[in-house]
């Protein structure tokens, strides 16, 4: 069997609205979730990433920098990538459907309005022609994102064969084509993709067996602190349930404590579970990936969700509200029997409570400890000290949307490319 995998770039308009507060959604596949953590892995920390990539990798270590901002769940980029991940799988042509970026038909002004409640999708309902045609060219890949939103600077789109949400991934990070020099090519266009610092949003279409859809755009303003997060099984058969945070490029001043993230939990069926920073470019903790392996369940269907904790208090959590779920029939729902595992923190004084945690030392390294604080000592070095008699609440931050602007525009470029992931030909 032959896996194929397609990518383009380019630009259009787009101007989505969130119908659900950042990270919900019953419909959004678990795979399309672990499609977008492993992304945002992939940003934080670019040297392993491309160091797990191969020697065909090593021209472009220059070409991305140590880390990358994360890009951000768009609940429109994904309706325009599962909607043609749908009309693509259903078209004959291999045994996964008909890979290509252009849709295969011409399809009818409606089908944003319609998918998914009154059309599917399929080409029965979706093409003014009643039919889909493989390798022919309809409704451009551009216009058909731009039926979904509108308001959009630039795009660029990856196509494979949906495996597993691991292997696919992986299949367009590591494949084997090689740069000259910085720019886009279809011989790495994928992992370009992944990779562009202009993109600040994702979408990913899923259809299990057949063919998922990234698509990116720039332009979006986004302001969650955790960005993406799920489960997945890693290459060696181990369990992960992982988040992303984020909170910014700026340096650190050292007047002024950043709102970090500086502790995580899980709270996996009524169980909490202490997380670790397993991807981290520098001691600031603004781009971190939080990990933890050893959850001890082999029960189905169980409801979950990410909480971190910043330096001002301040508890964020992932999903927004409701639950993700862990070997169930759908990944998100509203209900759940999980309480959270971050309630109260030590301190001297109720108005301590943003300096006890965590603080920064002079030294360039953020502590976690809920009953400590940093203490210079006579010899000019750092410690922790612990507090005593303490009991602070800390108070729920807010949910709050996301909200996407576009005013720029990007140069256009389209680059095309199909290849076998047994030989990883870009």
């Amino acid at each position: 069997m032959k896996w194929w995998s397609l990518v383009v770039l380019g630009a259009c308009v787009l101007s989505p609205t969130a119908s659900w507060a950042y990270g919900e959604g019953e419909d959004i596949p678990w795979a399309s979730r672990v499609i977008h953590l492993l992304t945002n892995e992939a940003r934080c920390d670019i040297g392993e990433a491309l160091s797990e990539c191969g020697a065909h990798c090593d021209a472009e270590w220059s070409c991305y920098g140590l880390s990358l901002p994360p890009v951000y769940w768009d609940d429109e980029l994904y309706r325009a990538a599962q909607f043609h991940a749908t009309m693509v799988s259903a078209t004959e042509g291999a045994s996964w459907g008909c890979m290509q970026h252009d849709s295969p038909c011409t399809l009818k002004s409606t089908v944003a309005q319609d998918f998914p409640a009154v059309c599917d999708g399929r080409p029965a309902c979706a093409c003014e022609e009643g039919a889909a045609v493989c390798g022919q060219k309809g409704t451009s890949f551009g216009d058909r994102i731009g039926m979904f939103a509108s308001g959009m600077t630039g795009m660029g789109e990856n196509i494979a064969v949906a495996s597993t949400p691991l292997a696919t991934f992986e299949s367009w990070i590591f494949e084997d084509g090689e740069l000259t020099g910085c720019e886009f090519s279809s011989a790495n266009g994928h992992r370009r993709n992944i990779l562009n610092s202009g993109y600040d949003s994702l979408g990913v279409g899923w259809i299990e067996g057949k063919q998922s859809v990234q698509d990116f755009k720039s332009g979006g303003d986004h302001h969650e602190i955790i960005t993406s997060g799920s489960h997945y099984v890693d290459g060696d058969g181990v369990l992960w349930f992982k988040f992303h945070t984020y909170v910014g490029k700026a340096e650190i001043d050292e007047s002024t404590l950043r709102p970090i993230i500086g502790k995580a939990t899980l709270s996996f069926g009524g169980e909490c579970h202490s997380m670790e920073p397993i991807r981290l470019v520098d001691s600031s903790f603004s781009n971190v990936v939080w990990g933890v392996s050893d959850v001890g369940s082999s029960k189905t269907c169980v409801p979950y969700f990410f909480e971190g904790i910043d330096d001002d208090g301040r508890v964020t959590r992932y999903p927004t509200t409701g639950y993700l779920l862990y070997q169930c029939d759908k990944a998100w729902s509203a209900e759940g029997q999980t309480e959270s595992c971050i309630k109260s923190a030590s301190c001297t004084q109720a108005e301590k409570c943003a300096s006890a945690l965590p603080l920064y030392c002079q030294q360039g390294r953020w502590e976690y400890a809920y009953d400590q604080f940093c203490k210079e000592n006579s010899d000019g070095t750092w410690s922790m000290e612990a507090f005593s008699n303490c009991d602070c609440q800390i108070s729920r931050k807010p949910a709050s949307l996301s909200w996407w602007m576009c005013l720029i525009v990007l140069p256009v470029g389209i680059a095309l490319s199909a290849r076998r992931l047994g030989r990883r030909e870009g």
